[in-house]
């Protein structure tokens, strides 16, 4: 590699030879053509698969297409912030109004099948002022961890019992890799994170402190005092 000595492999859509460097191939190397293995795929997608197939899409156009947030207050032509007008409206029913945001998020949800889960998100490129769509990471402000304590949150104000095990499951993977005691990933989560409160190592510290509280399972305080240490070592 070093001497730019690179294999060199291609396919093509209509063919199952292996093609290998400049005219010369492997025939028949693979089991079936591409363009019929995509075609079967397609046949075999289940409603859910499509789905997320449908929402990767969607999130992809949507984050081309976003705009950075504004750092000025909008206002309501009358010289005060939107937020601070008063409403006349009925009050809301704002619990049923979190459970319906709980249950399109379950909906898009992506389940390992170790019951773990993720989420895919629009999030904001540091300093590019661009958006990108991608997998969730496990901040507090837009990660696992918030995702986790909402769900923990509405599992105490609810009776339905899938709010405490997305608390859980959003957050396994996270805890697997401290059960693991995988130091090296653990260290790196710590440096790529940095130390803030609200997407660093502290909301990581922070949340599984208070979901520890909210689901009343002391292990997961034990977590985020592995996860202190780990700053320590990193900084």
């Amino acid at each position: 590699m070093e001497k730019f000595d690179i294999p060199y492999f291609a396919g093509n859509t209509a063919s199952r030879d292996l093609i290998v460097g400049v005219g010369s191939r492997i025939r028949d190397y693979f089991d079936i053509q591409s363009y019929d293995k995509t075609i079967q795929r397609f046949a075999q997608a289940d409603s859910i698969s499509m789905n997320l197939q449908l929402s990767i899409i969607e999130g992809v156009f949507t984050a081309r297409h976003a705009l950075a947030p504004s750092t000025s207050p909008s206002s309501n032509g009358e010289g005060s912030p939107e937020y601070l007008s008063v409403s006349n409206d009925p009050p809301l029913n704002y619990l049923a109004i979190a459970e319906q945001i709980a249950d399109d998020i379950l909906k898009a949800g992506i389940y390992g099948k170790d019951k773990s889960v993720t989420w895919l998100s629009i999030d904001i490129i540091p300093g590019t002022g661009q958006y990108q769509y991608q997998p969730v990471g496990p901040s507090l402000y837009a990660g696992q961890i918030g995702i986790g304590l909402f769900f923990a949150a509405l599992s105490i104000t609810s009776d339905n019992k899938n709010y405490k095990n997305t608390a859980l499951n959003s957050v396994a993977s996270l805890l697997k890799l401290l059960t693991a005691k995988n130091v090296d990933a653990a260290n790196v989560i710590a440096r790529d994170l940095g130390i803030g409160g609200c997407v660093g190592l502290g909301s990581l510290i922070y949340g599984l402190s208070v979901l520890s509280r909210l689901l009343n399972i002391p292990a997961m305080l034990e977590d985020a005092i592995h996860f202190r240490d780990y700053r320590y070592r990193s900084f």
